[in-house]
């Protein structure tokens, strides 16, 4: 049995008096030892299962199709097309979490703006990627959609000369990702 006559702390640093025997204290120091093993073993166990969480989400999105993507919030839209297009050997980077534009570079930098909607992207997105194009010093400029564009958006569009990559150009891009590049 452990008899501890004074235990305290100084300076960070657990001080142990009055063992009864060397015995006593080298059990203590034992059990301090696997209590401090048990929680770094938790602690990596912890950062490895969301490290594997993280692994199965990026799987899982890029084995996405046209149907999970009308699922994904924008967030997660933004996600499968920075993987998409790091695929195509761009350098990807996010402007910011809310916005969802991101900056393609590879030969030339590239502003894209990502509209996962219900409805059809009208005009003023249009106008808010020409903006951004001027702001990122980019030499293009695309917007990429789950669904189609107003007849306003497509003609200011190509006034602008703005890609516009809609429900039926994303399923191309798609499906040449799932059969083409691995």
């Amino acid at each position: 049995m452990i008899r501890l006559t004074n235990f305290y702390s100084l300076g960070g640093w657990i001080v142990l008096q009055g063992f009864s025997t060397s015995q006593d204290k080298e059990l203590y120091i034992f059990v301090i030892i696997l209590v401090l093993f048990l929680i770094l073993f938790f602690a990596i166990d912890g950062i490895m299962s969301i490290y594997d969480r993280h692994k199965l989400k990026i799987r899982r999105l890029s084995q996405s199709d046209l149907q999970d993507i009308d699922r994904m919030d924008g967030t997660d839209f933004a996600h499968y097309l920075e993987l998409l297009f790091k695929k195509q050997g761009y350098q990807v980077r996010r402007t910011s979490s809310s916005d969802h534009f991101l900056i393609l570079e590879r030969k030339e930098r590239i502003v894209v703006q990502i509209k996962p909607f219900k409805n059809n992207v009208g005009i003023r997105s249009v106008q808010e990627i020409n903006r951004a194009r001027d702001h990122w010093i980019a030499q293009k400029a695309w917007i990429i959609t789950n669904n189609f564009f107003t007849a306003q958006a497509i003609n200011f569009a190509e006034a602008t000369d703005i890609r516009l990559i809609d429900r039926y150009e994303l399923f191309d891009i798609v499906m040449y990702d799932k059969y083409h590049l691995k």
